[in-house]
């Protein structure tokens, strides 16, 4: 199962890519735009996507 666990900012959000068969990470940042996290979730494919209730987290989860 692959987990993007999210951290989201005003304007940079952190993002951490779990793959629970392999036990790897990846650790990234991105701003937190629309383009960007569109890209985010179309190259990662994550199973599970997590991140914190903030402003952001309701058009992020849209996107998702």
């Amino acid at each position: 199962m692959k987990i993007l666990a999210l951290d989201l900012g005003k304007f940079n959000s952190a993002a951490c890519l779990f793959d629970s068969q392999t036990r790897k990470t990846q650790f990234l940042t991105t701003p937190t735009t629309r383009d960007c996290f569109n890209t985010l979730f179309e190259s990662q494919r994550a199973d599970l996507v997590v991140m914190e209730a903030c402003g952001p987290s309701g058009w992020i989860n849209d996107v998702a």
